[in-house]
């Protein structure tokens, strides 16, 4: 039997899941926006498709690796700035490529104002 899964009391096996936490804590939504990124190398644009107060998803032909660290800035559609450093924690290649980017450091304030951005656009 593999380690995913586990067998129950009555017999009947049933999947494990791996995760201690839920995959996604807060909602998030569709976006066309640009993060800037600078790395002391250079500055990169990246197109975010969607966003929450957690992390955004980056729309890109060529994928960071799982782990890599990064500094990026955004303005919300509300001119509202916010700078963020992230963590690359998924990679999508194929027909729409690009990685998931996990915040690690961001204030609350733009923590808050991502989350009002989105509570916001759902009511219109």
């Amino acid at each position: 039997m593999s380690e995913r899964r586990k067998t129950r009391g009555d017999g009947a096996v049933a999947a494990q899941e791996r995760r201690k936490a839920p995959r996604r804590a807060a909602p998030r939504m569709p976006v066309s926006l640009w993060a800037v990124e600078e790395d002391g190398q250079g500055i990169y644009y990246h197109h975010v498709s969607d966003i929450s107060p957690g992390g955004i998803f980056l729309e890109k032909g060529l994928t960071l690796p799982v782990g890599c660290r990064m500094q990026l800035e955004l303005t919300l559609p509300t001119a509202r700035s916010i700078r963020a450093e992230g963590v690359v924690v998924s990679k999508l290649q194929g027909s729409s490529s690009g990685n998931g980017i996990r915040f690690e450091k961001i204030s609350e304030s733009d923590k808050a104002a991502i989350g009002d951005y989105i509570a916001t656009r759902r009511q219109d």
